[in-house]
């Protein structure tokens, strides 16, 4: 009947509807022509206002990155002047003599490299500086005072700072220089105007800063210079925008820096001239600066910070104008442009992007509308079809009584309201559908019948499962009904039909009772389980037979609920057999363990400690050898990087399976006296009858009485080579221990000194024999020092004459210098001592350089001496030199000339020498 509803109502319904594809692509298309037209016309108009916020912002960004870089550039100058004004203030820092000062500059240069030149001059014309001609070449500046003029003299240094060679030199007064002038006249930091280095053709300035003593005279005055080329360098490096330029004037107009390739100052007939920003070539810059001058008149009225705007090729240039001033005299215009155009190219680049995606986007929707629109309703017309079908089929068949169908209703949409048609035919159909159900009883009877079947099946299989455990089992419902038990039940207790056959449990139990040794305890724990279903319980029985039962009793649930009790009986007697005959066996090893007089211990693979002897429990503090089982060196061991170290150690013994013996080492914790603990340690791997390593075995031996033993010797033993080493050279004594018999070697240069001190016997009749030899005392033990500090050997005293040597036993090339240095420090020694013990201490030194055969002879009382020529010659240039000097031979003059200061003393003779030409050694050069 529904049919020819169908087939009747469909042209009428094809003049009122509208196509699934023309709904699906009209509105998507509309939506997505709206977006696209609004998103455009906010792109343009973000992009305009974008435009007119960001380029000022750029140019405020900028022109503080600038002024930041400019202040830190021209501060570091100043905070230098003021440090070292502040160290001349202390009188640290020597402007009287200013020869002194070349290394001070030239680490002061080399710390700062913006630095060009720092110097300083004095009001008696000296001058010292260093010039920074390229990053790694610096020269000196040192002036020359003459009779008629004063000069400077420029001095080219190496890397560390020596003066290598002169390489210019001019007139120079720097009294008359306008930098020394201006900070007398200021009398504080100052900075000088602008000028063109005469060296380089680079604009440069100068900070400087007057030094006045306490009473206010003039000390002094410190300058720097520095290039003005940096701030260009760094202007132009700095990414502004596409066009973007900046500049730095005086008032004046006169260019500082710009960011563009314009040198500052031009060359002219009369020299290099600076130029004016009217002047400049860039038309940028002069167009800026005209403006500012109609605007502001006087420059000097100019804000701290103004933002002008001007047109230049057509293109918006915002100009950002700040002032750059500081308390020293600076006072500069920081000028910054930035193009509007700049920034409104891009955007409108991005713009026509924009356009041109959003109109690909309008025609890649229109195409995937019209593509899904077709997608979507190619399957419904063939559901439409399919659900025809099934109408037409359906048709024919009877309809089940039952409750009335409501059709459901159709929508506007053609597609879906032909579908919903032919679904509620459908549905019609379906109703018939459930008649049909019924006809499944009889077969799903048929499969319950199988199902019983196969639980039968399982039963039984559980049960001869259930016969073939090994132990015995018995099950009992909530009231000590017995449910089911296993044969090895019935066989462990030999029990009969009749006893399984009583119901009530405490008979039961009873005759179970019968067969234990302690029948009483069987019954009162048993009732426990009965009263106490939830509870799972593991016991041990011993029968009268001798027989040991293990028990273990657990609820039996179901689905939460317990249903009754289960209880499993193995039998443990022979276990329990084995475990009694193990533990005699660890009785008797434990007994064998303790006996032995080292301490043991032994771990387990994991590195826990599975047991000890008593001599090791005792050593490690503990109660006894038990209570070490299951601890691990974390827990004996409070240090857990120490504990983690053995650890680690006993891991590498076990993994390369070698023993590592005998090695001694010294306890951690020392005994209670506080003796420190030496022991002899061996470790080895605990390996099986299979070879496989399963623990490790440690064996400490004491030895703490054999290892002070061997220290007392040691100790003796190196107390008699520290007496030996205090007689003789430690290359003599090595010689000695080897062969006892002479020994005398040839030195070809020797450097020989002999020292004595100036009325000695007059001061030995004023002072007490105690005073004195603690005098001698006091000097020689200083004389001594300095052998050690100069490498050189004390050879011996004689009353109060000391001898050295310098080139024995080893020889050495510069010990002449050795010496030297070692004589000069003698006489600053007994000055010191003179003021310190109020003696009228003074010594006469001598020093001559030649050949000696130098060793020890005789077979007691060891000494090693020199002898020969230069010995004799030493000790007449000691006699004949005079108090408080060092007199020295030609031939050691020659050794020393290079790097001593010397005076010719002249010919003078010498007592079985003759005639002699002798010289004064006076210092050690700089």
């Amino acid at each position: 009947m529904s049919a020819p509803l169908h087939h009747d109502a469909q042209p009428r319904r094809n003049r009122h509807q509208l196509s699934l594809k023309i709904l699906l692509i009209v509105p998507f298309v509309t939506q997505v022509i709206a977006a696209v037209g609004i998103t455009g016309w906010l792109s343009v108009q973000n992009g305009r206002e974008a435009t007119q916020e960001l380029a000022p912002q750029i140019g405020q960004e900028v022109s503080n990155t600038i002024e930041t870089h400019v202040r830190g550039y021209f501060d570091t100058p100043l905070e230098i002047l003021q440090a070292h004004a502040v160290t001349a203030g202390d009188g640290h820092l020597a402007l009287e003599n200013l020869d002194k000062l070349d290394k001070l500059f030239w680490q002061q240069m080399r710390q700062a490299p913006n630095l060009y030149f720092f110097y300083a001059a004095n009001p008696q014309g000296q001058f010292i500086g260093v010039e920074r001609r390229s990053e790694s070449n610096l020269v000196l500046h040192r002036s020359l005072l003459l009779a008629t003029s004063e000069q400077k003299v420029v001095y080219r240094l190496d890397a560390k700072g020596k003066v290598l060679n002169q390489i210019q030199s001019d007139i120079y007064n720097p009294r008359n220089r306008p930098w020394y002038q201006g900070a007398i006249k200021a009398k504080q930091a100052v900075w000088s105007p602008i000028y063109l280095f005469v060296a380089r053709p680079i604009l440069g300035i100068t900070a400087s800063v007057p030094i006045y003593g306490e009473s206010g005279n003039l000390r002094g005055v410190l300058a720097i210079d520095l290039t003005l080329s940096q701030i260009g360098d760094f202007l132009r490096q700095l990414q502004i925008s596409k066009t973007g330029q900046a500049f730095i004037l005086e008032q004046s107009g006169e260019i500082v820096a710009t960011s563009t390739s314009e040198n500052p100052f031009i060359d002219a007939p009369q020299g290099q001239k600076r130029i004016h920003a009217l002047q400049s070539q860039n038309s940028l810059l002069r167009l800026a600066f005209q403006n500012l001058q109609k605007k502001y008149p006087n420059l000097a009225d100019i804000p701290n910070h103004q933002q002008i705007q001007m047109e230049w090729e057509g293109a918006t240039q915002y100009v950002q104008i700040t002032k750059l001033r500081n308390a020293q005299g600076l006072d500069w215009l920081l000028i910054v442009t930035v193009s509007e155009q700049d920034f409104r190219d891009r955007i409108n680049i991005n713009t026509r992007n924009t356009i041109v995606l959003c109109a690909l986007a309008l025609v890649f929707a229109s195409l995937t509308g019209f593509y899904t629109s077709k997608w979507i309703a190619k399957p419904v017309e063939k559901l439409i079809e399919a659900s025809h079908l099934l109408a037409t089929l359906s048709a024919s068949a009877d309809l089940a009584s039952g409750q009335p169908y409501h059709p459901i209703a159709t929508a506007n949409v053609r597609e879906l309201s032909i579908l919903a048609e032919s679904f509620n035919q459908m549905a019609q159909q379906l109703q018939a559908s459930f008649t049909a159900l019924a006809k499944n009883k009889e077969e799903l009877e048929e499969r319950v019948e199988q199902r019983t079947a196969d639980l039968a099946e399982f039963v039984s299989l559980q049960r001869a499962t259930f016969e073939s455990v090994a132990d015995g089992i018995l099950a009992v419902d909530r009231v000590g009904q017995i449910t089911t038990y296993n044969q090895q039940f019935v066989d462990m207790f030999s029990l009969s039909l009749e006893v399984l056959a009583i119901s009530d449990y405490s008979l039961r139990l009873e005759f179970l009772a019968e067969q234990m040794v302690d029948p009483q305890d069987f019954m009162q724990r048993s009732h426990n389980f009965y009263h106490h279903p939830e509870m799972e319980s593991y016991d041990l029985l011993e029968l009268i037979d001798g027989r040991i039962l293990e028990r273990y009793s657990r609820p039996q649930k179901l689905s939460d609920q317990i249903i009754g009790r289960v209880w499993s009986f193995q039998d443990i007697t022979a276990r329990i057999k084995a475990e009694q005959a193990l533990k005699e066996q660890e009785a008797y090893l434990r007994l064998i363990i303790d006996s032995i007089p080292q301490q043991i211990f032994w771990k387990d693979v994991n590195l826990v400690f599975r047991g000890c002897n008593k001599n090791w429990a005792m050593y490690a503090q503990l109660d006894s050898p038990e209570s070490v089982i299951g601890k691990t060196d974390y827990d004996l061991i409070n240090n857990p990087e120490l504990a983690d170290n053995f650890r680690k150690h006993d891991q590498q013994i076990m993994e390369s399976n070698v023993p590592e013996m005998h090695i001694i080492q010294r306890k951690i914790n020392p005994d209670k006296q506080g003796q420190s603990i030496w022991l002899d340690i061996s470790k080895l791997p605990i390996i099986d009858a299979d070879g496989k390593t399963i623990g490790i075995l440690g064996v400490l031996d004491d030895i703490t009485q054999r290892k002070l033993a061997e220290e007392a010797l040691f100790a003796e033993q190196e107390k008699s080579e520290r007496l030996l080493l205090n007689i003789l050279p430690k290359a003599i004594a090595d010689r000695l221990k080897q062969s006892h018999g002479v020994i005398a070697d040839s030195f070809e240069s020797v450097t020989v000194l002999f020292a004595d001190i100036v009325n000695f016997t007059r001061m030995s009749s004023e002072l007490s024999p105690q005073d004195l030899v603690d005098l001698l005392n006091l000097i020689f033990s200083n004389f001594d020092t300095f052998c050690e500090i100069y490498g050189l050997e004390k050879i011996k005293t004689i009353g109060d004459a000391y001898m050295v040597a310098g080139g024995i036993p080893i020889p050495r090339t510069n010990h002449a210098e050795a010496i030297a240095c070692m004589a000069l420090d003698m006489l600053d020694k007994v000055d010191e001592l003179r003021i310190l013990t109020g003696s009228p201490l003074q010594i006469r030194v001598g020093i001559h350089t030649g050949a000696v055969i130098a060793g020890v002879i005789g077979t007691q009382k060891f000494i090693y001496d020199l002898w020969g020529d230069t010995v004799n010659v030493a000790s007449r240039m000691e006699s004949h030199s005079e108090v408080g000097k060092i007199q020295v031979t030609a031939e050691t003059y020659q050794l020393l000339k290079h790097k001593f200061d010397l005076v010719e003393r002249g010919v003078i003779e010498v007592k079985g020498k003759g005639m002699m030409q002798t010289y004064w050694l006076i210092s050690k050069r700089a």
